[in-house]
């Protein structure tokens, strides 16, 4: 799983270069499967959004999620993101 999301940030900083990424984690979910998971602040047109994109090992099969609020409601949505996140089970 680390490989897989180093390749997906390498990818994402080589489209645009000037994205600000923040801490990187692995987490675990309510079910105990491991999620890895970027945060970065990306640059539209007329603001700035906070993102989260996250990757889960399912059996031979990667699931991609992803998370964006505008960045100034960043402290207001990131817990509340993460908590999502985690709660995900797969049956």
């Amino acid at each position: 799983m680390s490989y897989a999301i180093n390749m997906l940030k390498t990818m994402i900083k080589n489209m645009n270069p000037a994205y600000i990424f923040f801490e990187d984690k692995t987490i675990e979910s309510a079910a105990g499967n491991s999620i890895s998971l970027i945060q970065f602040k990306s640059y539209g047109i007329d603001e700035a959004a906070y993102n989260i994109i996250y990757l889960v090992s399912i059996d031979k099969h990667i699931i991609q999620g992803a998370f964006n609020c505008k960045y100034n409601d960043m402290d207001e949505w990131k817990r509340a993101a993460l908590e999502i996140i985690k709660s995900i089970k797969l049956e």
